[in-house]
């Protein structure tokens, strides 16, 4: 099993004057392509309250924005599975005040749309463009998560286009984590594919990267960095249940960067190269030289297939 870069010894306090969102204290370095462990003042913030997260879920769920998953156990690999209502046919109320049940799961997605979670948004993105921006420049198109799950529960086995800061504010949440730079977890084409169809049934959990797992077990105060595409899962278990803490609640923010917009349109020149020409392209980052001169035909190409399609290939990559 591999680590993580370590979490700090020293954490500051709440109480402290112009206390930051997250703990930068605590971390020794953040590199953007390294998962890195930190704390976080996050436990007291009031839009991050139950009450706060009910009537934003109220708000949210007409527009599509508030997902309900049935947990009744399975596997690392199973399909992540989504709806718009419970399937017992609850209501956000009736969610909300039953979620120390067995096996309920609430998502909260695109919440900094919502204007009361706007500005808090733009504190948190500014707070990391000035601790990760140099190593990470140019980051744009926040969004704000919230998940409520009670034991068990899991989230399977997947991948994201973006870069992630993961944040736990109850309960407890252990996390799986793996290299994505390691072709042996998760070969360059699958990555590539991904990230230009967004193909999500081809990235699949196998036993045989089970010990490069990174495993972290996150309580309340904790979180975890890690870059985009990387490989991970989640499970909420019932050993974990106490009195006081009956279900998991978690808050992550993810954005893009010039990176990752880099990233997919050298994947496109990669993507059309094996699928048209006997070439056997370099991925991202195995060449400097070759990305450059990728990039801007990645691109072009990428723009004159939405000038056919009428469509984005990726609206929330501005590509």
């Amino acid at each position: 099993m591999q680590n993580a870069v370590e979490v700090g010894r020293s954490v500051r306090s709440d109480s402290r004057p112009h206390a930051t969102l997250i703990d930068w204290s605590s971390i020794s370095k953040l590199r953007s392509r390294e998962i890195t462990r930190f704390r976080h003042n996050l436990g007291s913030e009031p839009l991050l309250k139950l009450d706060s997260l009910r009537d934003l879920s109220k708000r949210l769920a007409p527009k599509g924005q508030v997902k309900f998953k049935p947990t009744d156990g399975g596997s690392v690999g199973d399909a992540f599975m989504t709806a718009d209502s419970h399937r017992l046919g609850w209501t956000i109320d009736e969610v909300f005040h039953r979620m120390g049940e067995a096996a309920n799961w609430l998502a909260i997605y695109q919440m900094n749309r919502d204007p009361q979670y706007a500005t808090f948004c733009d504190q948190l993105m500014a707070e990391i463009r000035d601790h990760v921006g140099d190593d990470d420049p140019g980051m744009y198109g926040p969004d704000l998560a919230v998940f409520l799950s009670s034991p068990p529960a899991f989230t399977p086995y997947h991948i994201d286009q973006h870069p992630v800061f993961f944040f736990q504010l109850r309960g407890k949440k252990r996390l799986n984590l793996w290299n994505h730079r390691d072709p042996d977890v998760l070969p360059p084409e699958l990555a590539e594919e991904f990230l230009c169809a967004k193909t999500e049934g081809r990235i699949k959990y196998r036993d045989a990267i089970q010990p490069k797992v990174i495993e972290i077990e996150l309580s309340a105060g904790e979180g975890v960095y890690w870059p985009a595409t990387t490989p991970h899962l989640t499970h909420t278990e019932k050993h974990w249940v106490t009195p006081d803490d009956t279900f998991s609640l978690s808050f992550n923010i993810s954005y893009y960067t010039n990176e990752t917009r880099r990233r997919v349109c050298v994947s496109a020149v990669n993507e059309m190269l094996r699928k048209h020409s006997p070439v056997r392209p370099h991925p991202y980052d195995g060449s400097s030289v070759r990305d450059r001169i990728k990039y801007p035909l990645g691109r072009a190409y990428l723009g004159l297939r939405r000038l056919i399609t009428g469509r984005y290939l990726r609206p929330e990559q501005e590509i």
